[in-house]
């Protein structure tokens, strides 16, 4: 079988990044523009990578929020989310992957974190794009995803 790198596994599509100190109005409104986002980048003025926001995450931050506003728009939400600073969301230990990696590594590490999507960095730590497991289940030989979806 043939080694296959992580690089190669990349949708790619540009990842969607943001500056540290944006606002959950900011990815609200990027995640109404792009609903296929899954996750939320945060880089530093270096382009670094510092830090991850799952869909999900914000989802469930906000189920809360629009419980107490009766399920109606409330002129007043948009004001509040945009004093919400989205770093306060983010997981700063997330697993990322880098080019360099091989299939079964990347695998281990998608088990490990119970992620559906991580991000691809490059040596300095700059996104450069995200991998999801599929992407990675569908590279394996037909006979070996068998013992993937029995786990």
């Amino acid at each position: 079988m043939n080694k296959t790198y992580i690089s190669e596994l990349s949708d790619g599509r540009e990842a969607v990044c943001f500056p540290m100190d944006s606002t959950l109005k900011d990815l609200l409104f990027s995640l109404m523009e792009n609903w296929k986002i899954h996750n939320f980048y945060f880089v530093d003025e270096q382009e670094k990578l510092r830090g991850v926001v799952k869909k999900t995450k914000i989802l469930e931050f906000l189920a809360p929020v629009y419980a107490t506003i009766g399920g109606s728009y409330d002129s007043d939400l948009e004001e509040r989310l945009s004093h919400v600073k989205a770093a306060n969301l983010f997981d700063p230990d997330f697993p990322c992957l880098n080019p360099g990696q091989l299939v079964p590594e990347a695998l281990a590490l998608f088990v490990e974190s119970d992620r559906e999507y991580l991000p691809l960095v490059d040596r300095k730590g700059r996104l450069i794009g995200e991998v999801s497991a599929d992407s990675l289940i569908k590279s394996l030989p037909v006979g070996s995803r068998e013992h993937l979806y029995a786990v």
